[in-house]
């Protein structure tokens, strides 16, 4: 059954304002949210594992990963644990397929790293055509 992703952004730049708000149609939506482990705990998460889809590329319409904290000490790597950390500074938020196909390959799973002392919480939203067409 198709769904509707909607969001809104207000961006303020000085005095100047910007709104943007949009649809994306979808027909299934994955949310995981995940406790990954501090430093201070002695087994800090390193590479932790959240699979995002199970289909190919071009299905996926719409990611979001959003932190308890953001910084140099949270990392994320797209779809293997060898692949390069990219730092998750603030909120991603991509719309659009042309958007998740900036990634090298589709986006299966994210491996994620915690190098802050305490734990942190991540959360993943993706919007996805579920019946692709060959």
């Amino acid at each position: 059954m198709a769904q509707q992703i909607t969001w809104t952004s207000n961006i303020n730049i000085g005095g100047s304002k910007i709104f943007l708000s949009g649809e994306q149609n979808i027909e299934g939506v994955d949310s995981v949210m995940v406790d990954l482990a501090g430093t201070d705990t002695g087994s800090a998460d390193t590479d932790r594992e959240v699979e995002i889809q199970p289909g190919g590329a071009g299905q996926v319409k719409f990611l979001a990963i959003s932190a308890s904290d953001y910084g140099a000490d949270i990392s994320y790597k797209i779809n293997n644990s060898g692949a390069t950390a990219i730092t998750l500074e603030e909120p991603l938020i991509l719309i659009g397929e042309n958007a998740v196909n900036m990634f090298d390959a589709a986006p299966s799973s994210l491996f994620f790293t915690n190098n802050f002392t305490s734990n942190v919480t991540i959360s993943v939203v993706v919007g996805r055509d579920a019946t692709p067409t060959p």
